[in-house]
Formats: structure tokens, sequence, C-alpha cells
């Protein structure tokens, strides 16, 4: 099953989370991890996606947001 960015995205704000690890994204697209690397770096390139520390994955700039999780 491979996913389109835009539905990642839609995925992950569907969660209810606010921060992801690489893993919980593989998990939801069933990519590999290789492919979900290759992802992430898209749609942080894209700017859909933030990356606050290494490994982790947010959909906000927010750094309250990020601090409650």
């Amino acid at each position: 099953m491979i996913m389109r960015s835009y539905e990642v995205v839609e995925t992950l704000r569907k969660s209810k989370k606010a921060i992801f690890s690489p893993n919980d994204i593989t998990k939801i697209t069933g990519q590999s991890e290789s492919g979900v690397y290759v992802l992430i770096n898209r749609l942080h390139n894209k700017g859909l996606i933030f990356k606050p520390l290494k490994g982790v994955i947010s959909l906000s700039q927010d750094p309250f947001v990020i601090s409650s999780q």
C-alpha cells in the first residue's frame, strides 16, 4: 500500500497525536523503513511536517504542543 504525501499528512492529523516516530509512520503507511525516511525528508522539505528533534516528527511547530506529548 503506497500512500501519497497528502494522504500520509491527513492520516497523521486524524490520529490526534502531536508527535510521531519514524516507526509510527512505518506502521501507518506500510512502507519499508528506508522508504519512510525518504517520505519524511520529502514532507519536511515541502514544509508539511517538522523535525524538532532527531527521530521526532511533528505536524506543529508550536513548542508547547510538542512538549506536552
